[in-house]
């Protein structure tokens, strides 16, 4: 009786750590399954940012840039815990305009404000400040989206510069 007690307690606790071991194997493929799904979330985030950014700079006349430099792109942590996921991307260039250019950057970014309209993104008036003698910045959404323009308005000899911010929404595992 003693050797098929203990030959069922064996059998218990050796299908009791099997099943430890293969719910732990489970979890970690759902969370490797986690992690590819929100690093797919995350390439299409990138893409249309990018290709949203491309299209902002494409509404400025290359007659009118000094110099625009590449986009200071990257992905950030979205939360407090120092986690790899979630995660958003930020796209992020400035556009020097010639100091004696066609506009300045207030009027570029006047005018590229209906544009911006039609394309889909809604300005947040609300969020902005009363420009101030150096910068004024613009908010808008479209989708889960923001979009900052911000213009400096000083006058040359200062530079005539205007930075685009372009901030996705974060990653989901539940997406």
């Amino acid at each position: 009786m003693m050797i098929v007690r203990r030959r069922a307690i064996a059998a218990l606790l050796s299908a009791g750590a099997l099943c430890g071991l293969l719910t732990g194997c489970a979890s970690e493929e759902q969370k490797a399954a986690q992690v590819a799904q929100q690093q797919e979330q995350l390439d299409g985030y990138i893409a249309k940012a990018e290709g949203w950014g491309e299209e902002i700079l494409a509404q400025i006349p290359k007659s009118e840039v000094e110099d625009a430099g590449p986009a200071a792109s990257g992905t950030r942590a979205a939360n407090m815990n120092y986690e790899e996921w979630p995660k958003y991307y930020i796209w992020d260039t400035i556009v020097r305009l010639k100091p004696t250019g066609a506009r300045t950057p207030t009027e570029a970014a006047d005018e590229l404000d209906p544009w911006l309209k039609d394309q889909g993104w809604k300005r947040h008036e609300e969020r902005e400040d009363t420009p101030n003698q150096e910068s004024f910045t613009r908010y808008y959404s479209r989708a889960q989206y923001t979009l900052m323009v911000e213009a400096y308005t000083q006058a040359p000899p200062r530079a005539q510069n205007i930075f685009f911010t372009i901030v996705t929404p974060p990653t989901s595992p539940a997406k």
